[in-house]
């Protein structure tokens, strides 16, 4: 209870910093209220989903809608603050159905996942919670004695809709705990595949009547144009930003030092799972999961981006669900105690991060990017532009587009030069086979969806970026224009639109 009150305090008064992203689901999450719908753009009625979460999403609106009745009703940061909060709360209420026969060991994983949503930013503003608590869950459910099978059916099928390409580092796992139970017959796959098929549905449903194609869109942008920001993979920098993750930067290690914490990290969990066990029959049997898993992993993180900072923190989250794991499954009492020590060690070193605001660049405390992306906002007209100082009525273009859309309202629309929410813009894209996936609707590029915004054809389109800091005559050297006041700098990117 001690743990929870202060990261729920945390979240709910002071923390400052969120990744831009953060605000992309927060917005969506508004739309719903305001609009009845999941597009990011209700304003050109495009059915793109960028969530890459729909139950993080989910649950998400839930909360937004009760911060609503508490009084949060602006899309301002106090109710951004509050939302995550209630998610966070909501989250961890909705799991505990599934721990009533054991809700004693459900407090202790209620610990781990509070104190974690207070170093962690995934726990309650990406998938990290969800991961955490279904995870675990499954864990439990595989363990009892006499599982029961319609929750088994509804939990497994889970992982499709958290986020699909960290659930299948986690499934092949899954799938060995089963074998070994002797769940793998009929009855019990048919009730796996039943139950599937009726998330899946209810999902889908739920896209239909929410104005979205159930398939984000980010899993194409992500995929077909993973170097757009940064020239290395996520699986080029993992270690060292691994490393960064669970160390304080206030310690001043250099990267070689970060890798090496990566490094002792990942191969801690590879020892803990192949080394050491009840017999050698269990070390045999645990192998096939390891290498599946590691050859997955290899594939997916040679394709994804390396700037988005939570993915390592998700893998974080999946060393501690690894530890945790054993913990409450281990028969072994050498390797519980191994992981015990180990998980010891990380809660150690997040400690550190424990409601400590993050070093990001959208910080509301700071002078950040953060203030320039919250004047833009301000400023728009619900009808896709923005009136912004010395520039006039625009339309911005910005790579940046979650905190903008979020205080832009539901009457938001941004030239995404990043590719997320039109990832047409990039040929890389637009060739990738991937959009075979998506209906040709959701093949527009920005220059065909600009053209549904009502008045357009009058008003130039400017990129417009927010400033790290407020050296402004460094600015001007990049900028045809620079707002000092706001905190932004702007070139001309078309006169008009056509």
């Amino acid at each position: 209870m001690i743990v929870a009150f202060f990261s729920l305090r945390y979240y709910a008064q002071s923390k400052a910093a969120f990744f831009d992203d953060t605000f992309i689901y927060l917005h969506i999450a508004r739309n719903a209220i305001e609009s009845g719908t999941f597009q990011y753009f209700p304003l050109v009625n495009r059915g793109a989903l960028l969530a890459s979460s729909p139950l993080k999403l989910c649950i998400l609106t839930i909360a937004a809608w009760l911060s609503n009745l508490l009084g949060y009703t602006e899309r301002s940061i106090e109710a951004a603050r509050v939302s995550l909060s209630l998610y966070g709360v909501l989250l961890y209420i909705l799991f505990s159905f599934f721990w009533l026969k054991n809700i004693r060991y459900y407090l202790w994983v209620g610990v781990f996942y509070f104190f974690l949503a207070g170093c962690l930013d995934t726990v309650f503003e990406f998938e990290g919670g969800l991961l955490l608590l279904w995870s675990l869950t499954m864990v439990m459910q595989l363990r009892q004695e006499k599982i029961p099978n319609w929750q088994l059916a509804l939990t497994f099928p889970l992982g499709l809709l958290i986020r699909p390409d960290l659930s299948m580092l986690i499934y092949p796992v899954l799938l060995g705990m089963i074998i070994r139970r002797g769940l793998l017959q009929k009855r019990h796959l048919y009730l796996i595949i039943s139950g599937g098929v009726i998330v899946i549905c209810i999902w889908v449903v739920i896209a239909m009547l929410m104005g979205v194609y159930p398939i984000p869109v980010t899993y194409w942008a992500k995929a077909a144009i993973p170097k757009l920001f940064d020239k290395q993979s996520l699986l080029e920098v993992l270690f060292v930003r691994l490393g960064r993750i669970f160390v304080s930067p206030n310690l001043g290690l250099s990267d070689s030092n970060l890798a090496l914490v990566g490094y002792v990290t990942i191969a801690m969990v590879f020892w803990l799972v192949l080394l050491i066990d009840d017999n050698k029959c269990a070390k045999i049997g645990f192998l096939p999961e390891v290498v599946i898993v590691t050859l997955i992993a290899g594939t997916m993180f040679s394709r994804m981006p390396a700037n988005y900072w939570w993915y390592y923190q998700n893998i974080a989250v999946l060393i501690c669900i690894i530890l945790l794991a054993t913990i409450f499954e281990g028969k072994y009492l050498l390797k519980r105690l191994v992981a015990s020590v180990s998980l010891t060690v990380l809660v150690i070193l997040l400690s550190t991060k424990f409601i400590v605001n993050p070093q990001l660049p959208w910080d509301f405390a700071r002078d950040t990017r953060a203030q320039g992306y919250k004047f833009i906002g301000e400023h728009a007209t619900g009808r896709g532009t923005y009136i912004l100082p010395i520039i006039g009525e625009v339309i911005i273009k910005n790579p940046e587009i979650g905190m903008i859309s979020y205080f832009s309202g539901r009457g938001a629309w941004i030239w995404d030069s990043a590719g997320l929410a039109q990832p047409a813009i990039e040929l890389g894209a637009l060739n990738s086979k991937i959009k075979y996936f998506y209906p040709k609707r959701l093949w527009e590029s920005p220059n065909v969806e600009v053209h549904r915004i009502e008045g357009k054809s009058s008003f130039p389109i400017y990129e417009v970026w927010a400033l790290d800091d407020r050296d402004y005559d460094a600015a001007r050297k990049k900028c045809q224009i620079v707002i000092e006041g706001a905190a932004i700098g702007a070139n001309l990117y078309k006169t008009n639109t056509n």
